[in-house]
């Protein structure tokens, strides 16, 4: 009765009045959210980068890995940042990925799976792969995802990569597979949130409607960043040359913090960093492709 009723409103309502319509009610829940004060999360939620390069590479990765160097992971500093987070927070975390650039290219990954498993209850722990490397990992690896119930997931791209049996060898050894976002869909369109070199932008305005924010929570050599693109910038800024700055306002110290609930209350406001990105600029439907290396797919 509902869709009927839509069919024929639309019908006998002017093109122009529903456009009007329409761009009201997406401002209307622009200026809500920006109204919304972010409450903090009940658990931490965050993500580690195994390496900053990959072996893909996306075109306009917003993690910046097509413009990185090799670079692993130290394993004695993931060690000690997660034995003062299991302190600090009790061992009870809300979510924890592993990524990259591409994880499975770190040579230690069994060591960093372990630490992992010893320091949080790791049910809601995720390795985040492109899936490439995934049918050549040796059986410790699999073993060793198994014993501390760490999950795979992979981010499917159009490349010539044989899921079903990589599905075949993660039932063989009993570990969790799932793809992300949950649909198992190709990923073949990328949205792309354009950066301002000047910085001149809104910062609360973007830190609020920014899905980023408090929701890709990084932790990198002892400190927490509210959004994945801040730690990572170093990448963008030495490859083209560029000085977007990150200042000590813009991440927490965990050594410093006294408590798990002075982070996450942290990681719900605003920082400097925000004044960088063009969120208003949000394109979608970018066609995947392996990237160039040029500053236009960023800016």
């Amino acid at each position: 009765m509902k869709k009927q009723i839509k069919k024929i409103l639309k019908k006998i309502t002017p093109k122009k009045l529903r456009i009007y319509y329409r761009n009201f009610k997406k401002n209307s829940k622009r200026k809500a959210k920006l109204k919304i004060k972010l409450k903090p999360r009940n658990l931490l939620k965050f993500e580690v980068h195994l390496s900053d390069h990959c072996n893909l590479n996306c075109i306009g990765c917003d993690h910046f890995s097509p413009l990185s160097a090799p670079v692993f992971l130290d394993v004695e500093i993931f060690k000690k940042d997660c034995e003062r987070l299991s302190i600090l927070t009790g061992r009870k975390i809300g979510e924890l990925y592993l990524l990259g650039g591409e994880p499975l290219l770190h040579p230690n990954i069994n060591e960093i799976i372990n630490i992992a498993g010893k320091n949080f209850d790791t049910h809601n722990t995720g390795i985040v792969t492109n899936g490439i490397l995934l049918n050549k990992m040796n059986e410790d690896f699999w073993k060793c995802c198994k014993e501390n119930r760490i999950k795979i997931i992979i981010t499917r791209y159009p490349i010539n990569l044989d899921f079903t049996d990589i599905e075949k060898i993660a039932g063989t050894y009993g570990v969790q597979l799932e793809y992300f976002g949950n649909t198992g869909e190709i990923t073949r369109f990328m949205d792309k949130i354009p950066l301002d070199l000047e910085g001149r932008q809104n910062v609360l305005k973007n830190f609020r409607l920014c899905v980023k924010s408090n929701n890709c929570i990084t932790l990198k050599d002892g400190k927490l960043y509210t959004c994945s693109l801040v730690p990572h910038i170093n990448h963008f800024n030495k490859y083209f040359n560029k000085n977007l700055q990150v200042s000590e306002s813009d991440y927490i110290d965990i050594y410093k913090a006294n408590s798990i609930s002075e982070i996450l209350l942290f990681l719900t406001k605003a920082v400097p960093f925000c004044r960088y990105c063009k969120i208003k600029g949000l394109t979608r439907g970018t066609n995947w492709s392996v990237s160039k290396k040029e500053i236009s797919e960023w800016v």
